[in-house]
Formats: C-alpha cells, sequence, structure tokens
C-alpha cells in the first residue's frame, strides 16, 4: 500500500516538473542570411500572446533594425516550422500577418521575401491602428501613477532597444 502510493506522489511530482518545464520553453532559432549574419528569433510558449504574433512582432524588429532588408529571403514556412520546432500552420499565419500589414511578399513557388520596394510611411489609417493599440497601455500606464515623462522615456528606451537588438 505504502509503495503504491509513492509512486503515485513520484508519478505526480513528476508530471508537475515537466508541465512546468513545458511551460518555461521557448522556441529559439537564428534566420542565417547571406554573409554569415544571424537573427535570433525567441517565442515565450507561456506567453499571453499568441505565438504566431510573437513571431511576426520579431520579424517586424529585424526589419526595423535592418537586419531583414528589402528583398531578402525568409525560410519557407515548412523550414522555419522545423527549426523552431513549430506547427507550420503558425508560421503560416504569421508570414499571412505580415503580407496583410505588407512587410513581405509571399510568392507562389519562390517563397517568403521582405517587402522588395521600400515599405512606405505610414497612412493615417495606420497610425490611427497603433494610436488604438497604444492607448489602453498608456491609460494603464496612469492608473499605475505613472508621469507623462515616465512614460515618454519608457517610449524612448524601447525604440532605442529596438534599434539597438536589446530584447
Amino acid at each position: 500500500m505504502q509503495k503504491a502510493y509513492f509512486l503515485r506522489r513520484v508519478g505526480f511530482l513528476y508530471l508537475l516538473f515537466v508541465l512546468f518545464t513545458i511551460e518555461q520553453m521557448c522556441y529559439t532559432n537564428y534566420i542565417t542570411k547571406g554573409g554569415g549574419r544571424d537573427m535570433f528569433i525567441e517565442i515565450k510558449a507561456n506567453s499571453d500572446v499568441p505565438i504566431y504574433i510573437q513571431l511576426a512582432n520579431q520579424l517586424i524588429e529585424g526589419i526595423a533594425r535592418g537586419e531583414l532588408k528589402p528583398g531578402e529571403s525568409l525560410p519557407s514556412v515548412r523550414a522555419f516550422a522545423a527549426d523552431l520546432g513549430m506547427n507550420m500552420h503558425t508560421v503560416n499565419k504569421a508570414y499571412h500577418y505580415l503580407e496583410e500589414k505588407e512587410f513581405i511578399q509571399i510568392v507562389a513557388k519562390s517563397g517568403v521575401i521582405i517587402q522588395p520596394n521600400k515599405i512606405p510611411k505610414a497612412t493615417a489609417d495606420q497610425k490611427q491602428q497603433l494610436a488604438d493599440q497604444i492607448r489602453p497601455i498608456l491609460a494603464e500606464g496612469i492608473v499605475l501613477k505613472l508621469s507623462e515623462e515616465e512614460m515618454v522615456d519608457m517610449l524612448r528606451e524601447l525604440v532605442r532597444d529596438i534599434k539597438e537588438g536589446i530584447q
């Protein structure tokens, strides 16, 4: 009886350990590009942000930093999914999200490339969409008693971090 209880208890603790490990897991990959340069991709599986959005956001940051240049190829959906150890549909969804934003082009039977034409300056509608996304975050900052100056400083620091490739 005690042996069975012990085995159940050990089994339960092992299950908790496995679940904790999976929750902390993240997908990582380097996109190797011409000239031996790499771009590091890190996806946090336990984040509230959907995985395809995390992937898209990291690719957008790569474009913003100039690590991904106009006309440069991205890995195929299948290859990228295999490298990251994630579902092909997740990568496909990220690629289509970026295509809708006109940051990439998906060319049938040729692959995925960073928008070869220079990405145009934001339209009034795109600026409004960004403002709509930022507004609740600023409201939360106000509720948390952050001053306008503190929030502007945070924004400047984030812009600097993105440009320098700091996570």
